[in-house]
């Protein structure tokens, strides 16, 4: 393989791993293709999209979809899947600071309300839900959100 051809990786990766049912082979691929494309976010997104549907491992999918996000260019998407794995798995903390980072760095204004109602889903009954609603009035307003939806407009009590 051409170690920068990464549609090979990701292709034979997972197909290894769902069509032929040779999930390690299928790992170790996307791992291959990782090592020689160490900036590019597609590997670590498709290992966790593997370990998550592979083997429900979501502590492996949130780890490697945590890494996906960090990479340059990564889509906002990757960040996502980390904090939504990360809540599922039981890392409250890990999902918080993830979604924060949604809710802070997204342009979308739907994507941000879904990020704080996660967010205010897991502190509920914490100290922290009172920072949070603190910290939730002092983002920037975006565009498009719907009166009423916003959740810098809420009070602590919802």
């Amino acid at each position: 393989l051409d170690p920068q051809f990464q549609n090979a990786y990701v292709f034979g990766g997972t197909s290894l791993c769902q069509e032929g049912h040779q999930f390690a082979a299928g790992v170790r691929l996307l791992e291959k293709g990782a090592r020689n494309n160490p900036t590019a976010w597609v590997y670590p997104f498709e290992l966790g999209f593997v370990h998550y549907l592979g083997k429900r491992n979501l502590t492996r999918a949130t780890f490697e979809f945590a890494q996906a996000a960090r990479q340059p260019n990564s889509p906002d998407y990757c960040q996502r899947f980390a904090a939504w794995s990360g809540q599922r798995a039981g890392y409250e903390v890990v999902s918080v600071e993830l979604w924060r980072q949604v809710a802070e760095t997204t342009d979308n204004a739907v994507l941000r309300v879904k990020a704080i109602q996660h967010m205010r889903e897991l502190l509920k009954g914490t100290v922290e839900a009172r920072r949070l609603e603190v910290w939730i009035r002092s983002l920037k307003p975006l565009a498009g959100v719907v009166p009423g939806a916003n959740p810098a407009a809420r009070g602590s009590g919802s």
